[in-house]
């Protein structure tokens, strides 16, 4: 009898620790160094080289279309020289940003994986229990927002250079037509007033800070609601994206959820 009863905890200490690895978010302030990176560090060859950047209204009338999250209005060739030189004070309902994998496949992308190894070495060895996916850099401007949503990823982040506001919440037993609802709600109001506002429905928040330095970790199915606090020109954030055995319910999940809503996500990305 103690026999099966020990086996039983150790098969859910496996399945916690391997298969559904870290089901709770969690963010540890300053577990890197503040100073790791700026974006004056980078050569000056590099931010001259092109790039894929996306520009973002931020202004909620001109959201005209069904999608419950924003994506990016215009994309076109540019420089990482002119998201470091965006002026938000000539352009105050537009933001730009940079999402990049890093594969190492070109000078720019090999500096940043150099620079990037010893956070994402610690990672690794530290938080992670499977290895990433994928790893990206994000460099948007600020003021930034990114409507309420959940990835089939789970993503450890570290805040590199500037902050952001982050809400979380989980979808727990609600309908995909009370989940609809809530984020139809949330989606004009900033993350102060969408707190208040699942508090009166008695959803859980996390609310989180963060500051450069920060590391965080938002398992799959996770609601977020990112905005940058707009203290420095940019934010810049590092991605450390993992899948799980839990990926085919995610998505389905996802497909019933926004099947109406938008056709943009197609892939196992979902609104990432």
């Amino acid at each position: 009898m103690w026999t099966v009863i020990i086996v039983i905890l150790l098969l859910i200490i496996l399945y916690k620790k391997f298969v559904y690895p870290n089901g709770q978010p969690w963010i540890k302030k300053g577990r890197f160094s503040r100073d790791v990176w700026v974006p004056e560090n980078i050569p000056l060859e590099y931010t001259r080289m092109p790039v894929d950047i996306s520009q973002w209204s931020l202004t909620p009338s001109n959201r005209d279309t069904s999608d419950i999250a924003s994506y990016p209005t215009k994309t076109e060739k540019g420089t990482l020289r002119e998201i470091i030189e965006f002026s938000n004070r000539k352009n105050p309902n537009t933001a730009l940003q940079w999402k990049a994998l890093l594969l190492g496949q070109t000078p720019l992308e090999q500096w940043l994986l150099n620079r990037m190894a010893p956070i994402i070495n610690t990672i690794e060895q530290s938080y992670s229990p499977v290895p990433p996916d994928e790893i990206k850099i994000r460099m948007s401007t600020n003021p930034w927002s990114f409507h309420s949503h959940f990835d089939c990823i789970n993503n450890y982040a570290v805040q590199i250079y500037g902050r952001k506001d982050i809400l979380l919440w989980s979808k727990g037993g609600r309908t995909s037509h009370q989940q609809e609802e809530v984020l139809k709600t949330i989606r004009s109001l900033n993350n102060i007033q969408a707190k208040q506002y699942l508090k009166t429905l008695g959803i859980n928040c996390i609310h989180w800070r963060t500051s450069p330095g920060d590391l965080f970790y938002i398992p799959q199915g996770w609601y977020h609601k990112i905005e940058s606090i707009n203290t420095t020109p940019l934010s810049i954030l590092l991605n450390y994206n993992t899948l799980s055995n839990y990926q085919s319910i995610c998505e389905n999940s996802f497909k019933q959820l926004w099947a109406k809503q938008t056709k943009k996500c197609t892939d196992k990305y979902c609104l990432d």
